[in-house]
């Protein structure tokens, strides 16, 4: 490790290569270091062989002789089997000294557990979830909430800059998940209401589009506002964040406290509606549907729990 805090290059092992996965090793590519990817579906990894990435046939194959090791999955089960499946996960192989580092967003109960399986294993860990979009793992802008020791954060942000442009540490292990899955909770809060409000304009045929305006210009006009409207007004559903990942995410966040999140769990709801409508795999802005008609969305409210 010590010629990669000169700022050389050194061993990396990325594991997962989803939409965001692909676009943040594909960045380690063209920065120089020296790659190892794994995905459960191999083909995903091809245009990375093809700049210079070897392909591992297992989590456990692809990080036995790196220095630092990634892990960009869906949810807790991908996690748990890219780690700690008995036959070929990562913690099998990685060797003592390596640092791993886990972008995935996941619940607070698995990264606490995970955590304790590092520390088994004498594996420094580092828990960095992400927020952005596509476009911002493609152009290295995500904001990361880095959790773990300060010092170890501190070592390896030279690589974590080029994947993201703000780096926030927001406590021990396990402060990542949260910080995310709030951050995904009011996420997921404002796109209900967009969704809820453009279906009222509808129903009494106002122009949402004058009356969206006038409220951006205003305090409570968020920065994401301006997307969420647009992407509903212009009904324009290309998935740059799934309706399934958002309903995954949310209900991690109501597991978080079962009695105290009604607000939480009530837009958990209505995201688990949208996806037993069969808009799973739309872009989050698809639960506008909802409210297109009146017999789509009843009158009452509904919840997760209902």
């Amino acid at each position: 490790m010590t010629a990669y805090f000169r700022g050389n290059t050194m061993k990396i092992a990325f594991l997962g290569l989803g939409a965001m996965g692909s676009r943040m090793a594909n960045r380690m590519l063209d920065a120089g270091h020296d790659l190892t990817v794994w995905n459960r579906t191999e083909s995903a990894a091809y245009p990375l062989m093809q700049k210079g990435a070897r392909i591992a046939v297992t989590p456990a194959a692809a990080v036995c002789e790196a220095d630092l090791v990634f892990s960009m999955v869906r949810d807790d089960i991908a996690s748990k089997y890219v780690w700690s499946d008995s036959g070929t996960g990562a913690l099998k192989t990685i060797r003592e000294g390596a640092i791993a580092i886990d972008c995935s967003t996941l619940s607070f109960e698995w990264v606490k557990q995970l955590s304790i399986l590092m520390h088994k294993k004498n594996i420094s860990f580092i828990e960095a979830p992400v927020s952005g979009s596509r476009p911002a793992a493609e152009n290295g802008q995500l904001v990361f909430f880095a959790a773990g020791d300060k010092t170890l954060i501190e070592r390896v942000k030279p690589t974590l800059l080029l994947l993201g442009n703000q780096i926030n540490l927001v406590g021990d292990i396990g402060c990542g998940a949260v910080t995310k899955l709030f951050t995904n909770a009011l996420l997921g809060t404002q796109v209900a209401l967009f969704a809820e409000l453009l279906g009222a304009c509808r129903e009494h045929s106002l122009s949402a589009t004058s009356i969206l305006k006038a409220i951006s210009t205003t305090s409570v006009w968020a920065p994401v506002a301006n997307y969420l409207s647009m992407s509903m007004l212009a009904e324009e559903y290309s998935p740059q964040f799934p309706v399934e990942l958002l309903n995954k995410d949310l209900g991690y966040t109501t597991a978080l406290s079962k009695h105290h999140m009604p607000v939480v769990n009530t837009v958990l709801g209505i995201f688990q509606r949208a996806a037993q409508r069969g808009y799973a795999e739309e872009n989050m802005t698809a639960v506008a549907k909802l409210y297109q008609t009146s017999e789509s969305f009843p009158r009452k409210a509904y919840s997760a729990t209902s």
